[in-house]
């Protein structure tokens, strides 16, 4: 009998919806609970594929003044980092799926902030995106919170209690997962809505 290794995919390839993430629910504007939105402008760094850099980023005290800025929420093609694709026939990528194409622009979103004074302390955090492109790796303060796929749909992660009044967020988005069969306009990136409570 002969066994097998398995090799595992990418996150970026695996067809799971991803890991780390607290079950779907809606967001609830009426809720007490303290909220910061993440809104803003954000450190962006695009690579022409998901494996061109390395997670070096995500560590704490990483320097990234040589990075562009990005409006966020924003779609990094309206904001001179390549244009939107409009297909209504062909792909302008294979179809492969899981497999992503080699040429796969992937965008690295880096936020650093701080909690206001009045932040309350102990008690759990939410971090909440409300609609990455295609699938997403993130951290938080240098620690992995997981990953997700599912296009502009909302994405939460439970973060413990937020000790540290200053904070970093790294999402890194990969933006061309398998190609979905419908007409439309591709625009790449986006973290719209995206809000810390």
């Amino acid at each position: 009998m002969s066994s097998t290794q398995h090799t595992p995919l990418p996150y970026y390839e695996d067809v799971s919806p991803g890991a780390g993430v607290l079950p779907p629910r809606p967001w609830t504007p009426s809720s007490d609970a303290a909220r910061l939105s993440l809104n803003g402008t954000w450190s962006f760094r695009l690579s022409p594929t998901a494996t061109a850099e390395d997670d070096s980023f995500a560590r704490p005290g990483f320097d990234a003044r040589g990075w562009d800025e990005l409006p966020v929420p924003g779609h990094w093609v309206l904001h001179g980092h390549g244009a939107p694709i409009y297909t209504n026939v062909r792909y302008p990528f294979p179809v492969d799926p899981p497999r992503v194409p080699d040429e796969n622009p992937t965008g690295d979103h880096l936020r650093v902030f701080d909690l206001p004074g009045d932040w309350p302390a102990g008690g759990d955090a939410v971090l909440r995106f409300e609609g990455v492109e295609s699938c997403a790796r993130v951290w938080l303060n240098g620690e992995e919170l997981g990953t997700f796929k599912g296009s502009r749909l909302p994405h939460e992660f439970a973060v413990g209690a937020c000790s540290s009044r200053r904070a970093t967020c790294w999402p890194y988005a990969c933006t061309s997962g398998p190609p979905e069969p419908i007409s439309r306009t591709r625009t790449s990136g986006g973290c719209p809505g995206s809000s810390v409570r």
